[in-house]
């Protein structure tokens, strides 16, 4: 038990670093003059768009899965923590289909369930997969910037996902 809070702690600590490089990040695109379309994508309450599958449900009906990394803010008394980067899964199926909370998005016939974890509390496969995503986006801000002090936070981002993935694989 305390070796995992031990880890957990850990993690967290890394995930604060990322969360660093990340408000930096922000800070560099806006001393830039960055369009806003671009900055968007690092700002708070960004969706960065993870894969969507098909399974196949109860009697055979599809459900269609949409997963999003959430980069999110929580206000604790004065202090915002810039650590929560969630999982959130979205889960389309259809009224008849049981087994499901469904709740309906206006669309008849089509309802859609919303998981949302913090990504500390997620699967490690979840995890790895989501800061690939996260990494590939640096990356692809990062070329069409072509800016010097961007490419040195693209190295720390990057640095820091090197020592995060051996811990959970």
């Amino acid at each position: 038990m305390e070796n995992q809070k031990r880890h957990l702690q850990n993690f967290k600590t890394q995930l604060d670093s990322i969360a660093t490089d990340i408000k930096n990040t922000q800070q560099l695109l806006r001393n830039y003059g960055v369009p806003i379309s671009v900055r968007f994508h690092c700002e708070s309450n960004t969706e960065f768009k993870g894969e969507d599958s098909i399974e196949m449900g109860p009697n055979g009906l599809e459900i269609h899965y949409s997963e999003y990394l959430l980069w999110d803010t929580i206000v604790s008394g004065s202090e915002s923590d810039w650590a929560l980067l969630y999982e959130k899964t979205e889960q389309e199926g259809y009224i008849e289909c049981d087994g499901f909370i469904l709740i309906d998005r206006g669309v008849i016939g089509r309802p859609k369930t919303i998981i949302k974890k913090r990504l500390i509390e997620t699967s490690v496969d979840v995890r790895l997969r989501m800061y690939k995503y996260l990494e590939g986006f640096v990356n692809e801000v990062c070329k069409e910037l072509k800016i010097d002090e961007f490419h040195a936070t693209q190295q720390n981002l990057q640095n820091a996902l090197k020592k995060i993935q051996p811990q959970i694989t």
